[in-house]
């Protein structure tokens, strides 16, 4: 009796993939969780700050549910380093559209351990090792 072998199938591949990488998000959520107010007031100071000097595109904090990608570049250029989490809640949009506007538009932005950059070659940010230490705090 001949064995089957079982034919590859690269979309079984890529959802075991994304899988994994889901769960691994969620354990990072879980471990965050507690940091969710402090992160909460951080923005809502960060926000005010942004109103009171008149700077960014949305400088009233903004109630819309829409989000682009020109956002979340400017977003970033004013808070590098930020995890998609901090970006969602930012523009009050779910986790999976920013982090899908990321994905899309991968060539604009430097992911380094999770955390995003605007990429701006003109600056000399164009790679993850242009990333200083400063700008990762």
């Amino acid at each position: 009796m001949a064995t089957t072998k079982k034919k590859f199938d690269p979309q079984e591949l890529l959802d075991e993939q994304v899988a994994n990488i889901d769960e691994s998000l969620e354990e990072i959520e879980r471990r965050m969780k507690p940091y969710a107010k402090l992160n909460e007031t951080k923005q809502q100071l960060l926000s005010s700050r942004r109103a009171l000097l008149g700077h960014g595109s949305r400088t009233t904090g903004g109630n819309s549910t829409r989000v682009g990608v020109d956002d979340i570049v400017g977003f970033l250029t004013e808070h590098p380093g930020s995890a998609p989490a901090q970006i969602a809640e930012r523009f009050g949009v779910t986790q999976p559209t920013i982090s899908s506007h990321l994905y899309r538009n991968k060539t604009r932005f430097i992911n380094k351990d999770g955390m995003y950059y605007a990429r701006d070659p003109k600056s000399g940010m164009d790679t993850a090792a242009d990333i200083n230490e400063e700008d990762e705090d």
